[in-house]
């Protein structure tokens, strides 16, 4: 890896514009030839970089994006890398992480790539700094997401870039190491994206059951008879969290605190309406202070939501 590191060294420094450089290069082109040649086991194609880096010097290309061939290809490059991800059976996961309308996120990867690939900075002039680990806290990146963007991501640029050498050098630039750094923050809250991942069809579940319940249990306050207040109690309760549940479902992917909160008001409502419940077609609770703890849960839960506010998860 020696060698290819340091032709992109050279590349990355832009040398090549120096007039000293072309003779430099035919100077030293025969000892690092001889060091590929030796350390061919390791590295069989360093011959074929060292040849592409002269035509660099030569032609005093001074980056890989006029290297690739500037703007319309940088722009193939992203518009294929979307369709795809949006096409291929092989990418469906890494494309279920994506908003359903792919203009946006193409648009953003392409402003990023010219600027990464050695081309004006659209990305930062328009966005600021990058960010790419925070910008992705709001998907959860696995393994079997970075291998469907790779797949993606590598077909389009086997599709868009004529040269091998140019497409090896911008894969091993930055078709991991960039998404590295992504997967890595969104490992960093790989565990609570999760919990709210997983409990989502549970909030959508209970949000529903308490909805029907509430109207239910309104119905039955309606028509008086018995303990018709505790009915009406338990109706309010229900009907409360129904839609708070489904707003934390809506919304969990914005809110690290949403599968606590979301569990401490389904815990509380089904305790403190099911005492109540209980209570007024048997005359026994659920058990003592059944009522009382489902509301310290629910008010926990509330609390659950407002903490949020301080550890939302930030795009």
């Amino acid at each position: 890896m020696q060698v290819k590191d340091t032709v992109r060294t050279v590349l990355s420094r832009r040398i090549g514009r120096h007039p000293a450089v072309p003779a430099l290069c035919a100077k030293c082109r025969g000892s690092l030839m001889t060091v590929a040649i030796i350390f061919r086991p390791v590295h069989e194609e360093a011959g074929e970089w060292l040849r592409q880096w002269d035509g660099f010097v030569t032609k005093k290309v001074t980056s890989l994006y006029q290297a690739i061939g500037g703007d319309p290809v940088v722009r193939a490059l992203t518009h294929r890398f979307y369709e795809l991800m949006d096409s291929l059976p092989e990418a469906r996961i890494v494309r279920s992480v994506h908003p359903p309308s792919l203009v946006g996120s193409e648009e953003k990867f392409y402003e990023y790539m010219t600027g990464y690939l050695g081309g004006p900075p659209l990305y930062t002039d328009k966005r600021g700094h990058p960010r790419l680990r925070s910008r992705h806290f709001v998907a959860e990146i696995g393994p079997v997401e970075r291998d469907e963007w790779l797949l993606c991501f590598r077909r389009a640029l086997d599709e868009t870039i004529s040269s091998q050498a140019l497409r090896d050098l911008i894969w091993g630039a930055g078709g991991t190491a960039r998404l590295s750094h992504a997967e890595q923050g969104s490992r960093q809250q790989g565990t609570t994206m999760s919990l709210n991942a997983r409990l989502e069809p549970v909030l959508y579940l209970f949000a529903g059951l308490f909805g029907v319940a509430g109207v239910a249990l309104a119905a039955l306050a309606a028509h008086g008879g018995g303990e018709a207040n505790l009915a009406a109690s338990a109706s309010a309760m229900c009907l409360a969290h129904a839609p708070a549940l489904l707003a934390l479902a809506l919304g969990n992917v914005r809110l690290r605190t949403a599968w606590l909160a979301g569990l401490l008001m389904i815990v509380g409502t089904l305790l403190f309406a099911g005492d109540l419940v209980t209570l007024r077609f048997s005359g026994s609770g659920l058990f003592p202070y059944a009522a009382p703890t489902g509301g310290w849960a629910m008010m926990l839960g509330w609390l659950a939501v407002a903490a949020g506010a301080v550890l939302r998860v930030r795009p």
